[in-house]
């Protein structure tokens, strides 16, 4: 294969035509390799048809110049003819692809196909999966990759809700399936993180000095937009340097940069916190803040105040006030909420300069 970009059928293909039985599984297997650094996917699929529309049983990344053996699973929806073939989608560059040991054989059960994790709240989260009528399925479920097998338990239905899980924590599973002694792969590990609590309005004022935060790691409990590729969004964390405006001497936030340090990167930061609020009520959001103590460059910048049931600049978040912060001291600054109907909201606050570098300060 010496053709690039396209997904298409002229990209790399072969097939043979198989007699399939709708009520029985089958497992394709080959071995791979790429000729050089480029990467390719290698995909299986099984339709009626030969062409572009073929549909994908399964796809694996294949990279590096060492044979490994990558494995798919097909079911048909009823018995019949069917073309079962393999074909690579590269990555834009001009990539060679070795084929070896293809293999087709009937299993006895394959791996849930579909899984996604959707209604991700804070102590929950829904899987939902597609498996064969018949077979058990088993999930290995845990906050790493590695320990996730400590804990394997059956899986009654989909959709499967996962419950009592911890706020604002990563978990990673993977599931299989099972027919009597015939145990199937594990799908490939998935992950998703749980939201942080809300803080209900009974709670309220709620208050916040970063006193008990980590230095340099993002704010326990608070969301952030991440960096993204141009890196002009940056994630909040605690800065023991900076002094907090009342002792002179402890924590204070600083905005950094992906690798933690402190920033020079321009453009915008932002920090929120989710909560309960009741339409009809007022909610006064108050922060102390100042700018970057540097006499030849102007480090001001804007602090919006901002509440939306989803959060980031690039979402239609409600722009309560926005004011200019200046000044190398510490000044407390307000915004003004009311909500337009009782729910749950994402509060905080938005940093933003047009064109000069500057550092965002919160306490």
């Amino acid at each position: 294969n010496t053709s690039s970009g396209s997904y298409v059928i002229g990209t790399f293909g072969f097939y043979r035509q198989f007699e399939l039985d709708a009520t029985k599984a089958y497992k394709i297997s080959a071995w791979a390799k790429s000729a050089g650094t480029d990467a390719f996917d290698l995909i299986f699929l099984c339709d009626t048809v030969i062409d572009e529309t073929m549909q994908e049983m399964s796809s694996v990344k294949v990279s590096g110049t060492t044979y490994g053996q990558h494995v798919g699973y097909i079911s048909v929806p009823t018995t019949g003819t069917y073309y079962i073939g393999i074909r690579t989608r590269d990555y834009g560059a001009t990539v060679c692809a070795y084929i070896d040991d293809i293999r087709i054989e009937e299993t006895i059960c394959i791996p849930p196909t579909g899984v996604s994790v959707s209604n991700i709240a804070d102590h929950s989260a829904v899987v939902t999966y597609s498996a064969k009528a018949g077979n058990i399925v088993e999930m290995a479920f845990g906050t790493t990759e590695e320990n996730m097998f400590d804990s394997i338990f059956t899986v009654a239905s989909s959709p499967y809700t996962l419950s009592n899980l911890d706020q604002h924590q990563t978990y990673y599973f993977a599931m299989r399936s099972i027919v009597g002694t015939d145990t199937s792969d594990w799908t490939t590990a998935a992950s998703f993180m749980t939201l942080c609590e809300p803080i209900h309005v009974n709670q309220l004022p709620m208050s916040d000095d970063f006193e008990s935060e980590p230095a340099g790691q993002q704010l326990t409990g608070c969301y952030t937009t991440q960096v993204n590729s141009s890196y002009n969004y940056i994630i909040a964390t605690v800065e023991q340097e900076y002094a907090n405006h009342t002792t002179g001497g402890s924590k204070g936030l600083c905005s950094a940069s992906a690798s933690g340090s402190r920033s020079s990167i321009q453009w915008e930061a932002d920090l929120y916190r989710q909560f309960d609020l009741e339409a009809g009520k007022n909610y006064t959001f108050s922060m102390w803040s100042k700018v970057y103590d540097n006499n030849y460059t102007d480090y001001s910048y804007d602090l919006t105040f901002v509440y939306g049931t989803d959060f980031g600049f690039d979402t239609a978040m409600t722009k309560c006030n926005t004011t200019r912060v200046t000044g190398f001291d510490w000044k407390q600054y307000k915004g003004y909420i009311s909500v337009p109907a009782t729910g749950t909201y994402y509060v905080g606050v938005q940093a933003y300069n047009n064109g000069s570098y500057y550092y965002f300060y919160a306490d």
